[in-house]
């Protein structure tokens, strides 16, 4: 009899303790729901189930001329000054199965999310209307308070590349930028987005 109690208090002990281990490595809501991250440093392609994105190339500025959309309908002026700075960030993106927003862009700098600018004319790569598999470069424009970039968290900034604003098993691409050491410039001069070069 004591034999048999001492063989049930072992397997329940056993068993107590694969429950708390089972709990304790038990993936978390995030990682069950949470988006499919794809992350590849500037100059290289991160791929999602939607599209690919590949970051091209950085720039700062204090004013940006968008006089590429002056025949389209628009209500804005050519030149957009800021009081801050405008993070301009040259992209390829090319969508799989057919047109994408990705108005939820959004670039991250210590704990602050900035969302991509839609005051742009169209066309552009936020509202990516050309077909599947053709790769379209183009700007995403960010508007950030000057100080920011003057912080050391400049260098470790990030950039989130997403269709939906809670992508929940869908994919974000994940690109760290290096704004640090960056010239501001006075004037950066936009182009819509256009069909990559030899394509």
């Amino acid at each position: 009899m004591t034999a048999r109690r001492t063989g049930g208090a072992l397997a329940l002990i056993v068993a107590l303790g694969l429950s708390g281990l089972a709990v304790a490595t038990a993936p978390d809501n995030d990682d069950t729901v949470g988006p499919v991250v794809s992350t590849a440093p500037s100059g290289e392609t991160a791929t999602t189930r939607q599209f690919s994105a590949r970051v091209d190339e950085v720039s700062l500025a204090q004013e940006i001329d968008v006089s590429y959309g002056a025949n389209s309908f628009s209500f804005l002026t050519e030149q957009l000054p800021t009081e801050g700075v405008w993070v301009v960030v040259d992209v390829t993106i090319t969508n799989t199965y057919g047109p994408i927003l990705l108005h939820y862009s959004q670039l991250r700098i210590d704990g602050v999310e900035y969302r991509t600018s839609s005051l742009l004319p169209t066309p552009t790569v936020v509202s990516h209307r050309f077909g599947p598999g053709i790769p379209v470069r183009g700007p995403l424009v960010f508007e950030v308070p000057a100080s920011v970039l003057e912080s050391d968290a400049a260098a470790h900034a990030v950039l989130d590349i997403r269709a939906t604003l809670t992508p929940q098993l869908d994919g974000v691409t994940v690109h760290d930028l290096d704004l640090s050491g960056l010239t501001v410039d006075d004037s950066v001069v936009l182009g819509g987005a256009t069909v990559e070069e030899g394509f």
